[in-house]
């Protein structure tokens, strides 16, 4: 009985006992919290979330793509719509020009 008691009242001395207490004490919040299953369940989340960013950024991928070549036939259509102009312009002042002489 002698042991014992000098083997926890060296337990009691040391640094050893606190760190059993604490160690117990983690163990148990460990156990209770369920802590496993939190950190699964936020690691699938995170996944999730990445997936869902991917499908977003290759949907705006391919919207930038068809800006960019509409962007590239801006130029071609503006012309084309200028030219148009001009030539319905000069067929305006041709009809004003003509109803002018009438």
């Amino acid at each position: 009985m002698e042991i014992l008691n000098n083997i926890l009242d060296y337990l009691a001395r040391t640094n050893l006992f606190n760190f059993i207490i604490f160690a117990w004490i983690i163990i148990f919040l460990y156990k209770k919290l369920n802590v496993k299953a939190k950190m699964e369940n936020a690691a699938l989340t995170v996944k999730e979330t990445i997936e869902e960013s991917e499908t977003a950024k290759a949907e705006s991928e391919a919207k930038l793509s068809g800006i960019e070549k509409s962007m590239n036939n801006l130029g071609k259509e503006i012309d084309e719509i200028i030219a148009e102009s001009d030539e319905r312009a000069k067929l305006v002042g041709e009809k004003i020009l003509e109803d002018a002489d009438k």
